[in-house]
């Protein structure tokens, strides 16, 4: 899909950081949809940006997405008043591009979430009352553990954390650095590199392989033996920077990474409430049919409103063995059950799955056209068809797939796509 263009309202070298993150940007003269503002903070504007946010709302359907562009001493508190204020992301001239890149594609991924939640919500009203207030983010201190060796540079990061409120617990080795973030609920971790180039490697790669962990934002500070920093990005860390290199600079940046996250948790808490037991199994979390008909409708009302696309996919399983098993009632549904948990766990949270009332599965994907849709669905195939299924007692069995993958228009019917996904996966 097409990148949205973004309205820069700042210099031209806050557009040239734009375009080299890979947006296009536009003017205010500039007559063209765009999905974010950048706004140059430089000055008393704190109460114009307040005005511009107030005005744009809440609403997750026609909300744009604002940043804020600093020029002059953009330190840890400029970065928290901007957050404070509303702002999706704050950037300035020093701001390394991947990160800028980075943090406009999360906060777009983050507005489809918001969209899909307030969607589904809506859905669910049919059945129950509302049930989740989208509130704005919450307010508790940031709270971020400090992995490394004792040195004087530790010392001036926490030093540096502590002025801007931000509350910090060490942990001197990675076994305890890991049994810290377990345990305890933290926003961020911070890692001192000294030397270590290959331990370090192997840290931040276990947090990205870690699935309660995968979020969680990872700074590095390292010295000058890591001849290569984007190594280390590679390998899982979200931000990383040279010892005493505009250290304020990168905790500042650390914060914009921290309040993506709670953004992130908050969605997530509205996304589990809508899996109630009248619309949903517990045992597999997806949704029935009828919720399938109530959320198709109301999607395609809030598609046309925002003009985004949607796109939905059809998924048969057929287990492949060819005994008398392969007619048995009791083992085709527990093959299914169990396909169908895995698919619920496979999907991306803003996407939506169901069960048909044939031995079909649904998923319908927000903001996606047929092409992404189909990419999507592909890799759910590759887990499915390469994973066992448990029949009975040391009997396990593996299974095909066949899928149907369909855009979504304004007028299409519900009862007659899945009459032409039946046909397409017979």
């Amino acid at each position: 899909m097409a990148k949205p263009k973004i309205l820069v309202l700042a210099d031209e070298i806050a557009k040239q950081a734009i375009f080299d993150a890979g947006y296009d940007t536009i003017d205010i003269n500039q007559k063209a949809e765009y999905l974010a503002i950048l706004i140059d903070m430089d000055g008393n504007r704190s109460q114009f940006a307040q005005d511009i946010i107030d005005k744009l709302g809440d609403n997750a359907n026609t909300r744009l997405l604002t940043f804020a562009w600093l020029h002059d001493n953009p330190t840890p508190e400029n970065y928290k008043k901007m957050i404070e204020i509303g702002f999706d992301g704050v950037f300035t001239s020093a701001t390394p591009t991947k990160f800028i890149s980075a943090r406009l594609d999360a906060a777009i991924r983050i507005k489809i979430m918001a969209k899909e939640a307030q969607v589904r919500s809506q859905s669910i009203e049919t059945y129950e009352p509302k049930r989740f207030v989208f509130d704005k983010i919450e307010k508790k201190p940031f709270r971020v553990l400090l992995y490394g060796e004792p040195c004087p540079f530790s010392l001036k990061i926490t030093s540096i954390l502590d002025t801007v409120g931000i509350n910090t617990i060490a942990a001197l080795s990675s076994f305890t650095a890991f049994d810290f973030l377990h345990r305890g609920n933290f926003d961020a971790i911070i890692v001192v590199a000294k030397d270590d180039k290959n331990g370090i490697g192997a840290f931040c790669n276990g947090l990205r392989r870690n699935s309660r962990l995968y979020h969680l934002p990872c700074v590095v500070f390292a010295n000058e033996d890591f001849d290569n920093l984007e190594e280390l990005i590679e390998r899982g860390a979200s931000d990383v920077n040279y010892i005493g290199l505009e250290d304020e600079l990168a905790i500042a940046r650390l914060m914009s990474l921290i309040d993506e996250k709670r953004r992130r948790e908050q969605l997530a808490i509205a996304f589990a409430m809508t899996k109630t037991a009248k619309v949903a199994d517990s045992g597999t979390g997806l949704y029935n049919s009828d919720f399938f008909a109530t959320h198709f409708l109301n999607s395609i009302y809030h598609m046309r409103r925002s003009k985004q696309d949607l796109s939905i996919g059809f998924l048969r399983i057929s287990p492949n063995f060819n005994d008398e098993k392969a007619n048995n009632f009791q083992t085709l549904r527990r093959v299914l059950t169990q396909a169908g948990s895995m698919i619920a766990r496979l999907i991306r949270v803003e996407d939506s799955a169901f069960k048909t009332d044939t031995l079909d599965f649904a998923i319908m994907f927000p903001a996606a056209d047929a092409a992404a849709a189909n990419n999507a669905i592909n890799r759910i195939c590759a887990v499915i068809e390469t994973s066992a299924f448990s029949i009975g007692p040391d009997e396990a069995v593996s299974v095909i797939t066949n899928k149907y993958i369909h855009q979504v228009t304004e007028g299409d019917d519900l009862t007659l796509l899945l009459s032409i996904a039946q046909a397409k996966l017979a």
